[in-house]
C-alpha cells in the first residue's frame, strides 16, 4: 500500500516492474474498475466474463497460450480499427 500519492507515470513504472502474471491480474482488476455496465449486466454474465478472463490468464501463465508479439497485435488493432 502506498503512503504517498503517486503520479500516473510513477505508478505505471512501478506496475511495469511486476512479474507478468501480476501485471496481467492488475490489468484485469483495473479494467473492471472503470468498465461501464454492459447491456447484460446480470450476475451470470459477469461471472461468465470473469471465468473467461481467469481461464485466459491461466493459459498465459502456464504457457499453454504464449500470447502474441506486441508489434503484430498492435498492427492488427490499427488495421482493424483504422487508428494509430
Amino acid at each position: 500500500m502506498y503512503r504517498v500519492p503517486m503520479g500516473s507515470d510513477a505508478l505505471y513504472r512501478e506496475a511495469m516492474g511486476l512479474p507478468d502474471d501480476e501485471r496481467a491480474t492488475l490489468a484485469v482488476r483495473r479494467l473492471v474498475s472503470v468498465d461501464e455496465p454492459a447491456v447484460d449486466d446480470s450476475v451470470e454474465s459477469y461471472t461468465a466474463w470473469l471465468r473467461d478472463i481467469e481461464q485466459r490468464l491461466d493459459a498465459l501463465a502456464s504457457g499453454e497460450d504464449p500470447g502474441g508479439d506486441w508489434d503484430d497485435v498492435y498492427k492488427d488493432l490499427v488495421a482493424e480499427y483504422n487508428v494509430e
